[in-house]
């Protein structure tokens, strides 16, 4: 017999308050006080329980799902209540959204230079074969 205190996990009692929390969107943090239990529970049921893990990923989904509705509704203004900088905060804070970066790599002939450009982010540094010294690209 396990040592500890007996598991609460009962399926049938969190379920409905699983499909509930899947309804509304509501993210992972929500989810621990919504069903009475710690966050640490959620993970740890997730990797014991099957049907749990699979409902807890459609209560993720649907997190997803309502906040990129949010932004969409906001970046197409028909909105009708929001705030983008808190929407775009719950994506990438709480959902793990990143802004997304294009790196291009070209070989100029020149010198032996490569130049890397980034799409998306701040100006990355250029090395050449001769120097390997950092040094921003020339404004244009």
């Amino acid at each position: 017999m396990p040592a500890g205190r007996p598991t609460k996990y009962d399926w049938e009692h969190y379920r409905p308050l699983l499909e509930e929390a899947a309804e509304r969107g509501m993210y992972l943090e929500q989810l621990a006080p919504h069903l009475g239990i710690r966050k640490q529970t959620i993970l740890d049921w997730c990797e014991l329980h099957p049907e749990f893990s699979d409902a807890v990923d459609n209560v993720r989904q649907a997190c997803e799902a309502r906040v990129a509705q949010m932004l969409d509704n906001l970046a197409n203004g028909t909105a009708e209540k929001g705030n983008g900088g808190v929407a775009v905060f719950i994506a990438k804070n709480v959902l793990g959204w990143r802004d997304r970066q294009e790196v291009v790599s070209h070989n100029v002939n020149q010198n032996n230079t490569t130049v890397e450009v980034v799409i998306g982010g701040g100006a990355a540094p250029m090395l050449t074969e001769a120097d390997e010294q950092p040094r921003l690209p020339p404004a244009p």
